[in-house]
């Protein structure tokens, strides 16, 4: 887990993580799942929203750094998850949180 946490900004393909640890992808989503108590792509998705979090309230990046920082292609990808994970946009998060 600490190689996918310190990887949040790569693209991470189960089929890699798998050859990583010597399993085949099944078997890695199987006792990924039975550790984590979450699928790999929710766990994945919730880091990176809880990376975007911590970014939005820690640190003067703009809202279309974080979104590079975290992976995503565009800043409207980003926006959407993360309004999707919070129920508010970024710079809402960011004004809200930060008073």
């Amino acid at each position: 887990m600490d190689f996918i946490n310190d990887n949040l900004d790569k693209s991470l393909y189960l089929n890699k993580l798998a050859e990583k640890t010597f399993m085949s992808p099944s078997k890695f989503k199987y006792v990924f799942k039975s550790i984590t108590k979450v699928s790999l792509s929710n766990y994945i998705f919730n880091r990176k929203m809880d990376r975007a979090c911590y970014l939005l309230l820690n640190s003067d990046y703009m809202i279309s750094e974080i979104a590079d920082i975290l992976g995503y292609k565009s800043s409207s990808s980003f926006t959407n998850q993360f309004k999707k994970y919070t129920n508010i946009l970024p710079k809402d998060y960011r004004s809200v949180k930060k008073r």
